[in-house]
């Protein structure tokens, strides 16, 4: 978990790789996540790396427009970044697969990041983006 204060935000970006689609072949896709089961049958899994990425830069265009693009460009790269626990890239796995799954919470993990960073209404937001806004202060 980021919580030293002297940490610099610049230096988060170096953590969330770019790379490109993620094949269709469960046994390597564990080498990269996902975000997302594929959307039909044999289809590719969506890369978590490029959903963070784009997701961040639709939102900055966005966000621009009254002033916020900024915040809304690290609420899109940090919104899926529990995504990376292995955990939840299992639960993937067995979706897609048909086996019992059981689910991992993935906004709580950007959500810290935003806190840590001191970045109150990103951690809302991010906490929030699946189950709705939470009250400042609570996950």
């Amino acid at each position: 978990m980021v919580n030293d204060a002297t940490y610099e935000t610049r230096l988060i970006y170096e953590y969330i790789p770019i790379s490109g689609q993620v094949p269709n072949l469960p046994d390597t896709k564990a080498l990269q996540p996902a975000a997302h089961t594929p959307r039909v049958p044999g289809g590719e899994w969506h890369d978590l790396a490029t959903h963070l990425h784009e997701t961040a830069a639709k939102a900055k265009v966005r966000a621009d427009k009254f002033g916020a693009g900024d915040l809304a460009y690290l609420a899109g790269l940090w919104h899926d970044l529990g995504k990376y626990n292995p955990a939840f890239q299992q639960y993937l796995i067995d979706v897609h697969e048909g086996r019992e799954a059981t689910s991992t919470p993935h906004a709580i993990y950007g959500a810290l990041l935003a806190a840590g960073q001191g970045l109150p209404e990103l951690e809302q937001v991010i906490a929030g983006h699946h189950t709705g806004m939470p009250e400042p202060g609570r996950h």
